[in-house]
């Protein structure tokens, strides 16, 4: 079955510097402090790799709501910092995900953007249910990352 593309983007002004923004993204062993998951499943036990920040961190995490995955940074330069996710739930899954930083006049601006590729069946559930709940996801996210860092 032919695979469809798929993408979910959302974005947010910080009142921040792009450094710092970029130093709060780029540590997996913060993602607890801002990350919409966590806080939607509250079963969820997460372990990052020793080394926490920058290609080669490792976030991995389990719970009964939001099931098993493992976040890896891939590449991080001052406007983007590029993941992958990978989802071990029924079938593994894997998904990119990008945070890209571009500064604006009152601070910047944050986009978080997932891709990648579903069949047709994960495309229709995909595009009428998971894109809108994650979309939302995205948005509670990043809204507890601005307060984080202002």
């Amino acid at each position: 079955m032919a695979k469809r593309p798929y993408e979910i983007k959302v974005s947010i002004l910080i009142e921040a510097v792009p450094a710092k923004v970029h130093e709060v993204l780029n540590d997996l062993g913060r993602l607890d402090d801002w990350s919409p998951f966590s806080a939607m499943d509250k079963t969820v036990t997460s372990k990052v790799s020793e080394k926490s920040f920058g290609p080669g961190a490792t976030y991995d995490y389990v719970g009964k709501r939001i099931g098993k995955g493992r976040m890896e940074i891939i590449s991080s330069g001052p406007t983007c910092i590029r993941s992958t996710m990978t989802f071990f739930n029924k079938k593994t899954e894997v998904a990119n995900t990008e945070y890209c930083l571009e500064p604006e006049f009152e601070g910047t601006r944050v986009t978080w953007v997932m891709s990648g590729e579903r069949n047709l069946f994960g495309h229709l559930v995909g595009t009428l249910v998971f894109d809108k709940m994650m979309f939302k996801n995205f948005e509670n996210g990043l809204k507890v990352l601005k307060a984080v860092i202002e």
